[in-house]
C-alpha cells in the first residue's frame, strides 16, 4: 500500500469517528435537557397551591393554601375551594356572607369586600297573591303563563260625559265608563260630596233597552239609523267612549230630576277603582234636560 492511499484511508476513519462522537454528544445533551424540564415541572406541580376556606370545628372558616393533591379531600370536608372574595357568599374574607335585605325589592351586593344592597326589579318574577312580595307600584297577578307574577299596576281611566236629554219624567240612563289598562276588573264609586243637587241617582232597573243601545253604539254594533235615533232622541248621549287599549268597563245608573218642568242642568263626579285599589282621577258627568217645544 502506498503512502498516499494510506493517508486517505486514515483521514476517512478519523472523520467517521468524529461524526459518531458528535451524534452521541448531541443525543446525551437532549436527554439531559428533557430530564431537567421534567424535573422542573414536577417541582412546579409540587409547589402549586390552591386557596381554600377551611371549615373548622367551631363552624367558622379559615383561609389556607393547600396543594392540588389535597383539594379533593378538602372539598369532601365541606371546605370552599378557590373562594371568590367579591361574591356575597364570601365577601372580603371566608367568614363574611352578605345577608339578604329584609325588603324583597332589594338584593344583597358585595362591592370592594363590603356588603351592601341594591334595588331589585321583580317584574315577571313569581309571587304569592296572599303575600307581599312585589315592589311598590306592582301587584301579584296571573300572567300569560297562567302563574302569578309581579307586574306594574296602572289606575283605570274614568271618562267625563255630557248627557243632553229630553225630559220624560222617568229614568234618564247614565253610563259610567272607564278603560282598564291592565285588563283588571274595576268598580265605580260616586263620592257622597259630589252627588247631583238637582236630582238623585239610583242603580239602573227596568228595561235595559236604552243602556244596551248605548253600549251597542259604543262598540259600533248598531245601524246608522239607530245611531241617529239615539243621538237625537230622548236618550241622546253626547259623549261616546271606547278604549283603544285595555278593557272597557261600564256601570249603569238612573238619574231622576227633582223638578218636573223647565230646563235642568246638573252634574256629579265618579271614580273607577280597580281590584288592587288603584283609583282613577275623578270624572265629571254633566246632565242637561230640556222640554220639547210644542
Amino acid at each position: 500500500m502506498d503512502s498516499t492511499h494510506f493517508d486517505r484511508l486514515a483521514k476517512g476513519l478519523a472523520t467517521a469517528v468524529t461524526r459518531r462522537t458528535a451524534v452521541k454528544v448531541l443525543a446525551a445533551g437532549l436527554a439531559s435537557e428533557t430530564l431537567m424540564l421534567f424535573g422542573a415541572n414536577r417541582a412546579k406541580a409540587k409547589t402549586t397551591k390552591v386557596g381554600i376556606c377551611h371549615r373548622t370545628d367551631d363552624g367558622s372558616f379559615q383561609y389556607l393554601e393547600v396543594s392540588e393533591a389535597a383539594v379533593a379531600s378538602h372539598r369532601s370536608h365541606g371546605d370552599v375551594i378557590s373562594p371568590d372574595f367579591t361574591s356575597i357568599a364570601t365577601c372580603g374574607d371566608c367568614n363574611t356572607a352578605c345577608p339578604s335585605p329584609p325588603d324583597v325589592c332589594q338584593i344583597a351586593t358585595c362591592e370592594g369586600g363590603v356588603c351592601g344592597s341594591a334595588a331589585l326589579d321583580r317584574t315577571g318574577l313569581a309571587c304569592s297573591p296572599e303575600g307581599n312580595d312585589c315592589c311598590e307600584g306592582q301587584v301579584c297577578s296571573v300572567g300569560l303563563s297562567g302563574e302569578p307574577v309581579c307586574r306594574s299596576n296602572h289606575a283605570p281611566i274614568a271618562h267625563d260625559s255630557t248627557i243632553r236629554v229630553e225630559r220624560t219624567g222617568s229614568c234618564i240612563p247614565v253610563v259610567l265608563s272607564a278603560c282598564e289598562p291592565d285588563f283588571d276588573q274595576a268598580a265605580f264609586i260616586i263620592p257622597e260630596e259630589t252627588l247631583p243637587t238637582e236630582g238623585h241617582l239610583s242603580k239602573f232597573v227596568g228595561s235595559a233597552e236604552p243602556v244596551l243601545a248605548k253600549a251597542r253604539t259604543q262598540s259600533g254594533d248598531v245601524s246608522a239609523p239607530e245611531r241617529g235615533r239615539l243621538e237625537s232622541g230622548p236618550y241622546a248621549l253626547a259623549d261616546i267612549h271606547t278604549c283603544s287599549e285595555g278593557l272597557y268597563l261600564e256601570d249603569h245608573w238612573c238619574y231622576f230630576t227633582f223638578s218636573s218642568v223647565g230646563v235642568v242642568v246638573d252634574s256629579f263626579k265618579y271614580i273607577a277603582v280597580d281590584e288592587f285599589g288603584a283609583q282613577s282621577a275623578p270624572a265629571t258627568v254633566l246632565i242637561a234636560t230640556f222640554e220639547t217645544l210644542s
